[in-house]
């Protein structure tokens, strides 16, 4: 298995960031969910997926990006950042 802590990630591309502004009884609520690609301009590439919120919508994503790739026969490796390890 890849250890992406020993690879060289040099290139990174912000895809797209989304801001969402609701307003409520109590004020404004503001929420970010954002997708970042890195990679090593050879043949390793890293996906970064956040969001704001408490809803998990990033972790639900990154799953289901690994699984798209696994059923296309390409490696995939999830790191889940703030993931306590069961």
């Amino acid at each position: 298995m890849i250890n992406p802590a020993e690879l060289d990630l040099k290139e990174e591309s912000v895809i797209r960031i989304n801001r969402v502004a609701k307003v409520n009884s109590r004020g404004k609520r503001f929420s970010f969910s954002t997708l970042v690609a890195i990679g090593d301009g050879k043949s390793y590439v890293g996906i970064a997926i956040g969001c704001t919120g408490g809803k998990h919508r990033s972790v639900v994503m990154a799953e289901e990006v690994s699984k798209w790739l696994k059923s296309e026969n390409n490696d995939a490796v999830v790191l889940h950042r703030d993931m306590k390890e069961a």
